[in-house]
Order: structure tokens, then sequence, then C-alpha cells
């Protein structure tokens, strides 16, 4: 009952990534995916509605998407944007990498990047469409690449902003939490339980939710009702889906449910609060 949500089985049914160079001359409007979607600006520049924010788009701009965001592009004026756009399902990417990438947030980048990484975006592209052997492992290692290079210029302007140099994570300790918290954030609008998140850390259930509600201070059920909620609020400010829709888009499976925990954690209903947020 999700509306524009891409799915696995209609953009990746029989392998595990795509890339495309789109000219986009209109409106991309407001959607998510079931996978995850790294995309380079080649030429143009736009707006880029980020889950809650209002970003521009130019020239070797790229964002990496999870299946927890949602997103619009516009270009401006009369102008089209050229995007390389990647697609592809988590099992394309080393844990190392995941680990590098979501180390100080756990959803959307957005950043600039240099010309060496807009050809990478294109090389991949250019594997894709010729499609010879082994085409998906050289798209692979050019994806990681791709994804390291993010990282490694998120973390530099981080740096810039913190003159410490930030920590990859608070300690070795602490990585199975971080692991299942990047889980978390990247599913929590699918049915995810506490034994898959547990997994995640390699601890069994008990001692995970136990060490993840020490970590938090919420327990796991909390946790993930806490991002469902924060997302049909976005959801409601920004779509024009309808109430029913934006429940089962957040992750709840049932209306009255939603709409009581919604009223509990902001004090109105989703449809008083989706008229305060459009005034």
């Amino acid at each position: 009952m999700e509306l524009n949500r891409l799915q696995i089985a209609d953009f990746l049914p029989d392998r595990s990534m795509a890339a495309y160079e789109m000219y986009l001359a209109d409106e991309v409007p407001w959607h998510g995916h079931e996978f995850y979607e790294c995309t380079m600006i080649v030429s143009g520049t736009g707006k880029h509605r980020l889950n809650s924010e209002e970003l521009t788009l130019q020239r070797g701009d790229v964002f990496v998407l999870t299946p927890g965001d949602f997103h619009a592009i516009a270009p401006d004026n009369e102008e089209a944007l050229v995007v390389v756009n990647i697609i592809f399902k988590e099992s394309c990417i080393t844990k190392e990498t995941w680990k590098w990438l979501f180390a100080d947030s756990w959803n959307a980048i957005q950043c600039q990047v240099g010309i060496e990484a807009i050809e990478n975006a294109q090389l991949i592209y250019r594997e894709y469409e010729a499609n010879e052997p082994g085409a998906e492992r050289m798209m692979r290692a050019l994806l990681e690449q791709l994804l390291i290079c993010i990282f490694r210029q998120v973390r530099h302007n981080a740096e810039k902003v913190n003159t410490a140099r930030l920590p990859l994570s608070s300690g070795e300790l602490d990585e199975p939490i971080r692991a299942a918290q990047r889980y978390i954030h990247h599913r929590f609008r699918e049915s995810i339980t506490l034994q898959s998140a547990a997994k995640q850390a390699g601890w069994s259930p008990p001692y995970f939710s136990e060490r993840f509600k020490k970590a938090t201070g919420m327990t796991f059920q909390i946790y993930v009702q806490q991002l469902r909620l924060q997302c049909a609020r976005t959801m409601l400010a920004e779509s024009d889906w309808r109430v029913t829709e934006i429940c089962y888009a957040s992750g709840f499976n049932n209306l009255a449910h939603f709409e009581r925990v919604y009223k509990k954690r902001f004090g109105c209903s989703p449809r008083d609060s989706r008229k305060g947020a459009k005034g």
C-alpha cells in the first residue's frame, strides 16, 4: 500500500546493480526506493528535496540514498540535469565500506566531489551498457571505489568544521550496536524484528536487547517506532499522500495504532499535523 516506492522486483529483478545516464528536464516527484541509489550530477543545476531538507544540485554533486530515504529532484529553468544514476542492492558493498560511509550519518549523504569521481560514475554506466563478460564484477569494484571517495570527502568536510579528527566510531565495543543501528535506519519502514537487528550485531536477541537499551536509552521497539513517526511527520509535511498511505509507507501496519502513537508523540493527530505544516 506504499505510493511511489520503487521496488527491487521491478528494477533489479535478476541482478544486484544497474546504471543509467538520465536527462531530467522535468521534476522527478517525491519517491523512495527499496534499494540503494548513488546519483552523480554530470551537468546542470537544480533543487533536491531530501527527506526534510532543501538542497541545491550542480555539476560534481553526488548523493547516496538508503531505503529509509525519500526525495524529489527539480532542474532549474529550462536546462536539463544530466545525471548518472546507479542503483544497487546492499550485497554489492562490503561491510567495511558501509561502516565507513555511514560512520557519522545513518541515512542519505550528499556532497561535492571532483572530476575523477564523475568519470568513475560514467565508467560504471559504460560497463553496464556494454555488458561485457565480468561487467557486474567491474561495476561493483568501481562502485566501491566511488563510495570510498564519497566517504573521504564527507570526512574531509567534517574535519574542516571540527578541527579534531572524528573517530570512525566511538569504540570497537560499540560497533555491533552501530551495525544494528545502520540496519534499523535503512530498513525501519520494513517489517524488521529484534531478532534481525540482533543478527546484525552478532549477538543473541536477549543480550542485544539489553545492550541496545543501555546504548540508546530506548528499547528496540520504541527506537523503531520513533523513526517511523518522524518519517510520517516528514511525509505529512512534504507530500499530498493520504494519511492511510503515509501510515503504511512509514512502516506501520495498523491505522488506528499509528494515529494513537502519533498523537501521543506530537500532541496532535496526523491530519492536524499536516494542517499546521502547510499553514
